[in-house]
């Protein structure tokens, strides 16, 4: 893929093409193979078009886009991106063939200890040195909901 502008900038461009026009074959398959694991409200987006009105998925995620101070993904931030010149080539080669590997170990401590793995995983979550945010936003559940009432019925999100 060559393009004009960042990386960045194309899989933004493929993401608002995907909400609000048609993805062609050679498009959705680089917008496909562009996401990663951690952007789950692309991925719930993707998954409720299948049960919903893009129409109303839309609204929705726009609504809640400016309820967390997110860029929203408006129909006008498409349009700034025309002007970004993408050229796709498809590529098809083969891999290079991986080493062999018979998978025979000649005992349990030639592979190592498993005992101090799981000691370092215990001490790490005694001392907290990773921290895991139990409060994240599901996006599949607030997207999927015809409303929502925030902060006791001081904010509401409509469909």
């Amino acid at each position: 893929m060559y393009s004009s502008g960042s990386r960045e900038a194309v899989r933004e461009y493929l993401w608002l093409k995907f909400l609000w026009n048609q993805l062609s074959q050679i498009e959705r398959t680089l917008f496909l193979a562009s996401l990663r694991d951690t952007e789950e409200k692309k991925w719930s987006t993707m998954k409720l078009m299948q049960n919903f009105p893009k129409k109303v998925i839309r609204r929705r995620l726009n609504n809640l886009e400016l309820l967390f101070g997110e860029k929203v993904s408006s129909k006008e931030r498409l349009s700034g991106y025309y002007q970004l010149r993408i050229e796709i080539r498809e590529e098809t080669r083969r891999l290079p063939r991986p080493p062999k590997f018979s998978g025979y170990i000649k005992s349990p401590s030639a592979a190592g200890s498993k005992r101090q793995l799981v000691r370092q995983l215990l001490d790490e979550m005694v001392t907290g040195e990773e921290y895991v945010d139990v409060e994240k936003v599901s996006w599949y559940n607030l997207l999927s909901v015809e409303s929502v009432s925030l902060f006791l019925g001081r904010g509401v999100i409509g469909s």
